[in-house]
């Protein structure tokens, strides 16, 4: 359940918020920070997991017999 409270006083010109969204908030430059460091993690986990695969389809088709050419150090990088 959400809640606020939006208190107003006759001392204060503008009225306080609660809870204080500003803490949550950020500026634009910060969010696409944030996005591209999201973003390029998202990107090195995927390489990652597809490095691994290709490792493991290369191992599979040499257990099965498939003959390999041309294939040299750089698949394994």
């Amino acid at each position: 359940m959400d809640a606020c409270a939006i208190i107003y006083s006759p001392y204060e010109s503008q009225p306080d918020v609660w809870p204080d969204r500003s803490a949550k908030m950020v500026n634009q430059e910060m969010f696409i920070r944030q996005r591209i460091a999201k973003t390029t993690d998202q990107l090195n986990k995927l390489r990652k997991e597809n490095r691994e695969k290709g490792i493991t389809q290369l191992i599979f088709q040499c257990l099965t017999g498939k003959v390999l050419l041309g294939l040299g150090f750089s698949e394994f990088e």
